[in-house]
């Protein structure tokens, strides 16, 4: 228990939610830190499961989330009580059929209060928006996380090392890359920023929130990944002040538990 406590004290999942959503009333925070909880506790046990333990994690998941109101098994993975709690909270806001993977689950939370036309949501010109978005909280989560992810030996779908792998590249020079592209991307969302059509009333300035919120995100999730312990243990403040780190030995994934993924100190 003491294990898990700290787990949730040292990520500050609260305060991720907090960053990205400044100005939502106690209900809606409340979804919102679920939501995060959700997220990460899903990425960090799939990281270290078996496929078969993943598939069983993920059925767990999408049942609770389909049948809020059945109690689940006594002895089910206990993430299938924690989708089970957050669905009842969340589901007067959320329709299941909207929730996908990444991003979008998390800017739907902007939505709450809105009613925004679906033919707005869809407009090319607000998805590109919402993939460019999608791309840099990647960037900036797989430069952050690379440290912590190569360690541990589960850095092959991180794109730094992604990046090393195809350009022949060394770490330094992945992370100038990464850095490279991440400002393009930011250059992209700013010019299609500026095309985002006029609907009229109401509806301008909801789009105009919602669009705010996605560049909010990106900027929320870069401030948590140097605030909180996740990524760089208790040296977050002075890699966040001197933008340097050293390289963590590598460990063996069988060696590596629960603790030390999800917490590194040093």
């Amino acid at each position: 228990m003491k294990r898990r406590s700290a787990f949730f004290a040292t990520n500050k999942f609260g305060l991720l939610a907090g960053l990205a959503y400044p100005d939502l009333d106690k209900e809606r925070f409340r979804t919102s830190c679920d939501l995060m909880n959700i997220f990460f506790v899903l990425d960090d046990l799939t990281d270290v499961a078996t496929a078969s333990e993943v598939r069983e994690m993920s059925n767990a998941v999408v049942d609770a989330l389909r049948n809020a109101d059945k109690p689940r098994a006594h002895d089910e993975w206990v993430g299938g009580e924690i989708a089970r709690q957050f669905w009842i909270l969340a589901r007067n806001y959320f329709a299941l059929r909207r929730v996908t993977v990444g991003l979008k689950p998390s800017l739907m939370i902007f939505e709450f209060g809105m009613e925004l036309p679906r033919e707005v949501l869809q407009h090319p010109t607000i998805e590109k928006l919402s993939l460019l978005c999608t791309d840099l909280i990647l960037i900036d989560n797989d430069m952050a996380s690379y440290n912590k992810e190569q360690a541990c030996g589960d850095d092959k779908h991180n794109i730094v090392a992604i990046a090393m792998d195809q350009l022949h590249l060394d770490v330094q020079g992945a992370m100038n890359w990464a850095a490279d592209y991440h400002a393009a991307t930011v250059r992209q969302f700013r010019e299609v920023y500026e095309t985002i059509p006029r609907w009229g009333g109401q509806v301008d300035l909801d789009i105009e929130t919602y669009v705010d919120g996605m560049g909010n995100w990106v900027r929320a999730n870069v401030q948590w990944s140097f605030e909180s312990e996740r990524y760089f243990g208790n040296k977050s403040g002075r890699v966040m002040t001197t933008r340097r780190m050293s390289l963590l030995p590598r460990t063996r994934p069988e060696d590596v538990g629960l603790s030390e993924i999800c917490a590194v100190k040093g």
